[in-house]
């Protein structure tokens, strides 16, 4: 990972680690990366990884702003009250996914 406002020396960088197999990262230069570091949104057992493909971290930083106001405390809850429910689901795959999305498909309600 380079952080530097050097161009010429991440680009430099960037030579090297393609030449001996290893994967590059220059902040805040997509087009030199290998890969992106996202933001992660955890509420307990809830992960969502964000990701504006180097684009803006700072739309990544306020997205998960966003969704860590608007989850709600209780999403672990959930959480273990639906993995309970899917283990009691009895049929094949086509019925239980039916019965968990009809299950589900209020539990994240929020007013605009």
């Amino acid at each position: 990972i380079a952080a530097t406002n050097n161009i010429e020396l991440n680009e430099q960088l960037r030579n090297l680690t393609t030449q001996n197999n290893i994967l590059f990262n220059a902040a805040d230069k997509p087009d030199l990366c290998d890969f992106y570091l996202g933001s992660i949104v955890k509420k307990g057992d809830l992960k969502i990884a964000i990701s504006t493909n180097g684009k803006s971290p700072t739309i990544a930083k306020r997205v998960k702003e966003l969704l860590n106001d608007l989850l709600p405390e209780e999403i672990d809850e959930t959480l273990s009250l639906m993995s309970t429910y899917r283990e009691q689901l009895r049929g094949d795959f086509e019925y239980k996914v039916k019965q968990l999305n009809e299950h589900t498909k209020n539990i994240l309600r929020y007013e605009r």
